[in-house]
């Protein structure tokens, strides 16, 4: 896996051979986005709270890779799941193999997984093909495949996304807007979506603990619970062993905070794993 390298644009690299293994799409400003292209020539789809996922075959296999990682069987989250094994439960409910697909061919999936929220609930597991890339002809191809197929989004004019930005709640993260080539994008994020994104603490998808200790710190742990309400039971829990440690150490409640300054802010981990 050390082979390959991602770059800060979305370019995969092999780095022995030095072949393009992945090109994105270009991505483009919104505003700018509607100026440059006519409704009639746009493709709009659901902008998915997903997971990005890209396969692609090298060395005589095939690698599945995310954003974190060219080897995404290796476990970065607080998930029981790694993100290369949703991808191959989410690809197996579509019947499918990894030796089903092209290996002239570079792909990007996005997954949805019931094991994964990040702010929208999932409620199954999904897969989607956003497109692949030729490596021979180093063109990225718009796929047709029934089964990785989304809904696509009939609109009059780009004035309705922004109306309906307004409206929706924050199960849908937005609208993505692609040219019939698939050669750019861009996108619009639903204002209450984005409302909840800038609530999320920096562990959210880490450590649970954590994550509401520093929602407490930051004093939106109440918010933070509204939406997140299965986290409930894990405050009460944290809440309950800080309580002890503190009376154990004989300090008030008052002392909550700055004890939670001290883990945010000094030994961290220690300092937690005597809390819990």
């Amino acid at each position: 896996m050390e082979n390959f390298v991602i770059t800060t644009k979305g370019k995969i690299f092999n780095k022995r051979t030095n072949e393009l293994i992945m090109y994105p799409q270009k991505y483009i400003p919104y505003k700018k986005f509607i100026k440059l292209n006519r409704v009639s020539s746009v493709r709009v789809h659901e902008l998915l709270d997903a997971i990005d996922v890209y396969v692609y075959f090298s060395n005589n296999k095939w690698v599945v890779s995310s954003k974190a990682s060219n080897n995404a069987f290796i476990d970065f989250t607080k998930y029981k799941l790694s993100v290369g094994e949703m991808f191959m439960q989410c690809l197996k409910n579509k019947k499918m193999l990894l030796s089903d697909l092209d290996m002239d061919k570079s792909y990007k999936f996005q997954i949805q997984h019931i094991e994964y929220r990040n702010i929208v609930p999932i409620q199954s597991n999904n897969i989607i093909l956003l497109y692949s890339f030729d490596r021979k002809t180093q063109k990225i191809v718009k796929e047709d495949d029934d089964r990785f197929k989304q809904l696509e989004i009939k609109i009059d004019s780009f004035d309705s996304l922004t109306l309906n930005r307004n409206k929706i709640d924050f199960y849908s993260k937005g609208f993505v807007l692609t040219t019939k080539n698939k050669r750019y994008f861009t996108y619009i994020v639903n204002i209450k979506y984005d409302n909840v994104l800038k609530l999320l603490p920096y562990y959210h998808n880490i450590n649970d603990k954590f994550a509401v200790l520093e929602a407490f710190k930051n004093r939106k742990l109440a918010e933070y619970l509204f939406y997140f309400p299965e986290f409930t039971i894990v405050w009460k829990n944290v809440f309950c062993k800080l309580i002890i440690f503190l009376k154990k150490n004989k300090k008030t409640e008052r002392d909550i905070e700055n004890l939670y300054d001290k883990i945010i802010k000094m030994d961290c981990h220690k300092i937690i794993h005597k809390i819990i």
